[in-house]
């Protein structure tokens, strides 16, 4: 991923675009976890570990490589993708497609840690928990899991709710109240 365009059409895949605004349906090879994961690297290939995870996780995950001198992709990444001095390479996780929400995996680039690292995010739950809740965010465009897992992390009182059309108004509702008060200070 050398171009902002690059970036925006790989996190378009795990939910949104580099903005956090997903008014975009998700793409035909959507990553079914809400997950994208970028590899940055000051090497000039795509390491196999890399490639041998793209095809364990696909569907699930989307994965991406950044090479270092991609000062524009950099740049939306923010903090999360930068090198700190004497590493070669960093995985930066990106939820629903929002680099608000980017963090950077301090774990070992190796096998089993990266596999318990991208295992966390099972099932979209951990991204689900993470969408940035603002004026923006197009509650339309997430799963019916996402909408039930950030009502519950929340603290959304929700028993009535059955249907996609519930869950999005009892958001809604909510970030009208968050809206007044702050209002009200």
């Amino acid at each position: 991923l050398r171009k902002e365009a690059d970036l925006s059409a790989l996190l378009s895949q795990c939910g949104g675009s580099s903005s956090g605004s997903s008014a975009k349906k998700k793409a035909a090879g959507s990553a079914s976890w809400g997950l994208c994961m970028l590899l940055v690297s000051s090497k000039g290939s795509v390491p196999a570990l890399w490639k041998a995870l793209s095809v364990a996780y696909k569907g699930k995950v989307a994965l991406g490589f950044v090479p270092a001198d991609a000062k524009g992709v950099l740049a939306q990444l923010g903090a999360a993708g930068e090198l700190g001095s004497g590493q070669s390479s960093k995985v930066v996780s990106v939820c629903n497609g929002d680099v608000r929400s980017s963090e950077a995996y301090t774990g070992t680039v190796k096998s089993e840690p990266l596999q318990r690292h991208i295992n966390s995010y099972a099932a979209g739950k951990k991204c689900a928990a993470q969408v940035v809740l603002d004026a923006t965010t197009d509650l339309q465009a997430l799963k019916v899991g996402q909408l039930k897992a950030l009502v519950a992390a929340k603290g959304i009182g929700c028993s009535g709710c059955f249907e996609k059309v519930d869950y999005v108004a009892a958001l809604q509702g909510w970030l009208q109240q968050q809206q007044q008060m702050k209002h009200e200070l």
